[in-house]
């Protein structure tokens, strides 16, 4: 796939796929012990959902992260794709992309929020976390599911 678009124009394109197709999202593990004192299972991630496989290719080339094919939930549909990214490396898209940014400018904040704060590695040896840092990051989880609830008008 050849492009010899400048830096300036792949981040306002990425930008509109991601205000368009993408979601920006802090997600729970299902397997982690959020009673104990140990880091809850949360963890910031990127996605891009399309049936044209080339535009995920592309967002992959530019930016890194992962494509994959999950099962076709229906028969007759076209195979859907998604460009994943997670944690440091999408805090840094979004940091990027952010002036171009228009309907998912709260959840990039938010989430670019989210992400310093984990790697200022709060709590001792940064695996423990104190109470109060729990309940911020899962605040900050509360805040990101409702700013991705279907029927949300929360543009700039």
């Amino acid at each position: 796939m050849e492009n010899n678009w400048t830096p300036g124009t792949i981040k306002a394109w990425t930008a509109g796929i991601i205000d368009g197709e993408g979601t920006v999202s802090i997600i729970k593990h299902k397997r982690a012990e959020f009673e104990k004192h140990v880091f809850p299972g949360l963890q910031m991630r990127l996605r891009v959902a399309n049936t044209n496989k080339d535009m995920l290719s592309l967002l992959q080339l530019s930016w890194g992260g992962n494509i994959y094919a999950p099962k076709r939930r229906r028969e007759g549909h076209k195979q859907a794709y998604y460009w994943d990214i997670g944690c440091n490396r999408a805090a840094r898209i979004l940091k990027l992309i952010l002036p171009y940014l228009i309907t998912k400018c709260n959840h990039a904040q938010l989430g670019i929020i989210y992400q310093d704060r984990v790697n200022k590695k709060i709590g001792r040896n940064g695996k423990y976390l104190s109470s109060r840092e729990k309940e911020m990051r899962l605040s900050m989880y509360e805040q990101m599911k409702a700013l991705n609830r279907k029927g949300s008008q929360d543009a700039r």
